[in-house]
Order: structure tokens, then sequence, then C-alpha cells
């Protein structure tokens, strides 16, 4: 009787171990979330992430620290970081697959000349494969593109890319389809050297109903000025996540008007779209002193252009950045957080950010500020008697002495004396006054951010975003 109830016992916990590396596979399949080992209480996306993904180094934020600043502590956030208190990148119990070899991808997605295009209604997931050309006949890499015709949901998961100088497209290419875009627990890296002007992403989202998921990847030995360029028009209905990213070393690609983790919407003057929201939360991105140039910001809010582009909501939580000097003490970025250029941003959330600015000029920007021009502010309108106020557009707020903040809703003029300002909002009798014109918040929630060297507050304020930025560049 004994020996058969400890065969029964044997037998359960022989079942029971089988069941758990099965439900393990299956969630490497699928790049699903092990059981979290999470070190903060604050989540952070630890409790969503693989702990079987391949980049983890708890060393991470104090080699990221190149310029001789210090830190109030080893780890001053309350949160877990991403590729430091739990992994992010592809699983590495799984093997990765060769794409020249495989039918199933190669049915989808047919191969040519370096190129893997998905270009035929709704593609199957693509999880697992080296696009590296590593273990490939190819010996450079590829480019994974999905063409206009795709439709539903374009996911790539659990894979590697590679930019290097042999690449003439961007590894992963999304061309104007209505697919929505999820790129999840991937790892793009670049050569580490400047000489390559491709970005890991290419995501020229047109459409007015797809979305765009970035999660839990790994961007390290990056040598480009950013992780993803659209050229194209961002689509009216489009929502942008980008959260629980690593990303090391943008910005060694001397370009000194870009360099940034994204930059949408493309040199589209005068277009005018809408985009639901933007978010840029829970990321560790690093600026390395081995950077070139002097990079625009972390986070673009805007286009590069007056193209009244606005966005509904911007969320902007819970990141860690970190600005470096380059080798000869000069700073490596304008903005260490975020720039809106042009743009309107909506209803702002910027809660939680901790920043070292020891490599940076500014904390962040809204945008272009037209200050200190002479208007007759009359009913809804403001018509201008002095100054030039060329470049403001629909969606700019308008303040003065006196004035109840309100939005611009249309422009009638060239910019200079006579141009005539229509805004929303009760009428206002003020006469003669000074106005000043920003770029759109609708509102600004701002607390909980924090300097990495000492420690001060670097919460912002509207309408034009501004903060403390101690130990910056000077």
């Amino acid at each position: 009787m004994k020996n058969l109830l400890l065969l029964g016992l044997m037998a359960i916990v022989a079942f029971c171990a089988n069941d758990v590396q099965g439900e393990a596979r299956r969630g490497a399949e699928t790049g699903a979330a092990t059981a979290a080992a999470c070190p903060y209480a604050i989540d952070n996306g630890c409790a969503g992430a693989n702990q079987n993904s391949n980049l983890k180094d708890p060393t991470l934020l104090a080699s990221s620290i190149q310029s001789g600043q210090s830190w109030t502590s080893k780890h001053p956030m309350n949160f877990n970081v991403p590729g430091v208190d739990y992994p992010v990148g592809y699983d590495k119990t799984v093997k990765l697959k060769d794409p020249q070899t495989d039918a199933t991808l190669l049915a989808n997605c047919p191969y040519r000349a370096g190129v893997f295009l998905c270009n035929s209604g709704s593609t199957p997931p693509i999880n697992g494969f080296d696009f590296t050309g590593a273990i490939s006949a190819y010996g450079h890499p590829f480019s994974l593109q999905f063409g206009p015709n795709t439709i539903g949901t374009c996911q790539v998961t659990n894979s590697k890319f590679l930019v290097d100088s042999t690449n003439t497209a961007s590894p992963v290419w999304f061309k104007n389809g209505t697919c929505n875009r999820i790129f999840k627990y991937n790892q793009c890296s670049g050569s580490g050297a400047s000489g390559s002007a491709t970005s890991c992403i290419q995501d020229d989202s047109r459409s007015p109903s797809n979305n765009s998921d970035y999660e839990y990847n790994a961007f390290p030995n990056q040598g480009f000025p950013r992780i993803i360029t659209s050229v194209g028009s961002a689509g009216a209905g489009l929502t942008r996540t980008f959260k629980y990213n690593y990303v090391y070393g943008l910005g060694q690609k001397d370009d000194p008007n870009h360099g940034e983790i994204d930059l949408y919407g493309g040199q589209c003057r005068g277009c005018g779209y809408t985009v639901k929201s933007v978010e840029w939360t829970g990321n560790f991105i690093v600026w390395a002193k081995a950077t070139l140039s002097v990079n625009n910001a972390t986070f673009f809010a805007g286009t590069g252009d007056q193209n009244n582009y606005r966005t509904l909501a911007t969320t902007i939580n819970s990141n860690i950045i970190v600005a470096n000097r380059d080798p000869s003490g000069a700073a490596t970025i304008g903005r260490v957080v975020v720039d809106g250029e042009w743009a309107s941003l909506g209803a702002v959330t910027y809660n939680n950010n901790y920043v070292d600015p020891t490599g940076a000029f500014f904390c962040a920007v809204n945008g272009l500020v037209v200050q200190n021009t002479v208007a007759t502010v009359n009913g809804n309108t403001a018509t201008v008697t002095s100054g030039t106020l060329r470049g403001v557009e629909i969606g700019y707020n308008i303040n003065g002495p006196g004035m109840l903040q309100a939005t611009i809703t249309n422009v009638s003029g060239g910019g200079g004396a006579g141009t005539v300002y229509t805004f929303d909002g009760s009428p206002q009798n003020r006469g003669s006054i000074a106005v000043t014109l920003t770029p759109g918040i609708l509102s600004l929630a701002s607390s909980g951010n924090r300097n990495l060297t000492d420690g001060s507050s670097t919460d912002v304020r509207g309408p034009q975003l501004s903060g403390s930025c101690n130990n910056s560049h000077r």
C-alpha cells in the first residue's frame, strides 16, 4: 500500500512538473508573462514582463552614469526598472528560427533580396525569429516589412533584429496598412557606432483606426538618431504606446536637428490631423557619453513642422532618463524629457519621472512660444497691431493680462500687423494688450518628478512646459 501511495504521489508530482513546463513553453511561444519576481512594490510593468526575457542586468543603473555625476542613491526610484529589476527582450528559452528556412513565414511573407514582405491581408503572429542574419546564409540584417494591404493585427514577438551600416531599410517596416502594430518582447540592437541613419522601426501609420504598441523591448548599443521613424502622416484615430522598454546609446549619428525615441507625422506642412493619445511610460533610456551630436529631446511630441498636428492626450510617466555629456564635456541633448515644437499636446500627464540632466540644456518645453506681441482683443478675436506671429496655428493657446486662457480656432493673415486670431470660450474685451501664444495644452497634471543627481523636483507647469533642471549642462 505504501508503495502504491508513493507511486501515486510521484505521478502527481511528475504531472504537475510537466504541466508547469508546458505552460512555460506556451508562454514563451506567445510572449506571455511567467510568474513575476518584482523587488519593488510599485509595479511599473514588472508583473507583465516575461521573466525569461534575455536582457536583465542589475548594474545598468550604475553603468549609465558616465560623466562624473553622482545620484542620491543606487536605486533612487521606488518602482521596478526595465532591464534592471525585470528582464526585457526576447525569450531566451526559445530557440530562434532562421527566417530563410521557415516554410510558415515564407508562405505568408515571401522573401526576396534580404526582405520578407508580408502583404496579403491578415498576417499570423511572427514569433521567435533571428532577423540579424547571424544564423542564416544571407550574412546581413534582414528587413521584415508589412505592406499596405495588411489588415487586422501585425504582431512581432520574441525576435532579434540588427541595425548596422549595411541596412538599406529599417529591420522592421510597417508600410501604411490598416493593421494594428504590436511589437513586444523583442531585441533590436545597433552596431554601437555612427554610420547608419536607419532606425530600428519605420512605422508609417496613416490609417484612421490603427494603433501602435511597443512594449518590453530591448534596444541596446544603438548608433542612430531614433528608434521609430514615420515618414507618412499619422492617422486621425491613431494611438501610440511606448512602454517598459530599455534604450541605450541613441544619437551617435551626427544629426543635430533630431535624435529622439520616435518621430511621427513626417514633414506634412499644413495637412492637419489629430491623434487620440500618445503614451511614453516606464522606460529606461540612456543618452551615452559616446553620443556625437546635440539631439533634440528624448520624447518629441511634435512632428518637426508646422502642420496643425495635435494630440488629445499625452502621457509621460515613470520614465528613467539619463543624459551624459559627450567626450569633450558638451551636452548631448537639448531637452532631457520632452519638446512639443509646434504641436498641441492636449491633456498632459507628467508624473514620477526620474531624470539625470547632466548632459542636457533643459528639462522640458512645450514648443515654440511667441510672446510680447501687441494685439487688440475684442470679443473672440485678437488683431495684431505690432510684432510678427508667423507659425501660430489652430490649437495654440492665447494669454494676456486679464485674459482667460483660450484656444485659437482660426488664423487669418500672414502673421504680421492685421492678422486676426479667433479664439474659443467667452468673449473677452481687453483692448490693446501684450499677448502670448503657445502650442496648446488643454490641461496639465505634473507631480513626483525627480532629479536623479540631487533629488530636487523636476515638476513642470503650463501652458509653456518648464521645470527646474539643477546640475544640467551649463
